[in-house]
């Protein structure tokens, strides 16, 4: 009987962390929407494809300084 009651409590805690995983990667996805769209890719280029501030400057044709603004900016709007 232990080991039956100890699957349940996994099965609970496995749905809860998809839910809870769920939650918040609808919390951010809302979060993006509300970034005006230039800010929006400089935080996906920086967070989703793992490019170097240097890196997004250089791509996006601004500063490493914009950069670093941009995300300061849009991590407070997420």
């Amino acid at each position: 009987m232990a080991t039956l009651s100890g699957l349940s409590k996994n099965g609970a805690d496995s749905v809860d962390l998809y839910i809870e995983e769920k939650e918040l990667a609808m919390r951010i996805e809302e979060g993006l929407a509300k970034l005006p769209p230039k800010m929006r890719e400089v935080f996906e280029l920086s967070r989703i494809d793992e490019l170097s501030y240097s890196e997004i400057a250089e791509k996006l044709n601004i500063t490493k300084h914009l950069v670093k603004k941009q995300m300061s900016n849009a991590l407070k709007i997420i």
